[in-house]
């Protein structure tokens, strides 16, 4: 279903999503039937996926982030933010969230009460979906285009009091480093004079998160390993590291040896080309050292020296290519 934003302002979100609800509502009561399960099978929703201001236009909570009850999960405001650490707010509740709805739809005058500015109109509409459990906290925004800038600029600005570096020395990192594969396309842009006073070092997600994760080799052997605002910098690096990482897939491999070709099935996708040689030697029995080729699909198949795991597909032929054997090519 598609809907233009000038439609949704129009005509409200009940009015769009009523045919899509419609159905849903269905499928929660009487479900479809499914030839090989033998009986109906019903559904629901199990969540929403969208940036903060999406997430808050379909939930009913205000649309606003610069002041007040900002956030859709706990009930702190946005000035307590900075003051009061997030252990000490209280989280909202199905139960305190129902009691909101229902002030504000009591109070014709009220604008919002608590963020809540309306009832959610998926929760109108279904019976099993509910807006505190529906709608995941949006992590391009909240992370890399949120927190990562302004703990950036906060930990920089530390470092550069404690005369670690200078911003100078930092910008000039960033530039001449010799930055491979995507992270040429997501390279950090110079971080500007202006970050002490905006309290942030900009960018977009891509060269923030480039950043981050390449600070160490930038600047890290100048900076002593204990110190604080390091520390908080490497724990949000590891932090995005999880949120950002993927489910681990799968290998398929044929491996082929010179007088025979075996076929390995891996749980995931070994770490570097060095643990995938541990790996096929664990698993082949295979004592002598060696070296592997893959059929390359971008060349027609044509065998190509394996340096890097992550140019190897999810599911490709290797060659051992043992190295007392210099005229092996296999």
């Amino acid at each position: 279903m598609l809907a233009k934003v000038t439609d949704l302002h129009k005509h409200g979100y009940a009015a769009v999503l009523a045919p899509l609800l419609r159905d849903v509502h269905i499928l929660e009561q009487d479900g479809v039937f499914i030839e090989r399960v033998g009986r109906n099978v019903k559904g629901t929703i199990f969540c929403v996926s969208a940036d903060n201001l999406a997430a808050h236009g379909l939930s009913g909570f205000v649309e606003s982030f610069k002041e007040g009850y900002v956030c859709r999960f706990c009930l702190a405001t946005r000035e307590q933010f900075k003051a009061t650490e997030a252990r000490q707010f209280s989280l909202r509740t199905k139960d305190s969230h129902d009691l909101h709805v229902q002030t504000i739809q009591e109070r014709d005058t009220c604008s919002n009460h608590f963020g809540v500015k309306a009832s959610c109109v998926l929760r109108d509409s279904l019976d099993y979906f509910h807006p505190i459990t529906g709608f995941p906290p949006d992590v391009l925004h909240d992370l890399p285009e949120g927190i990562v800038p302004v703990e950036l600029s906060l930990c920089i600005k530390t470092m550069i009091q404690m005369k670690y570096f200078t911003l100078e020395c930092l910008n000039q990192k960033i530039a001449s480093f010799p930055y491979q594969h995507a992270d040429k396309v997501d390279r950090p842009q110079p971080i500007p004079k202006t970050f002490l006073s905006r309290g942030t070092i900009g960018g977009n997600r891509h060269e923030n998160a480039t950043l981050l994760r390449l600070l160490p080799l930038l600047v890290g052997s100048v900076v002593p390993e204990a110190d604080g605002a390091w520390t908080v910098l490497m724990e949000l690096k590891e932090v995005v590291h999880i949120m950002a990482a993927v489910s681990p897939q799968p290998m398929i491999l044929r491996a082929v040896e010179p007088d025979q070709a075996r076929k390995l099935k891996l749980s995931s996708r070994p770490a570097s080309v060095d643990a995938l040689i541990a790996v096929i030697k664990q698993q082949l029995k295979i004592d002598l050292d060696f070296s592997l080729k893959y059929e390359d699909p971008d060349f027609d198949g044509k065998l190509t020296f394996l340096s890097d795991i992550d140019e190897l597909p999810q599911k490709a032929v290797v060659h051992v290519s043992f190295q007392q054997d210099s005229s092996s090519v296999a």
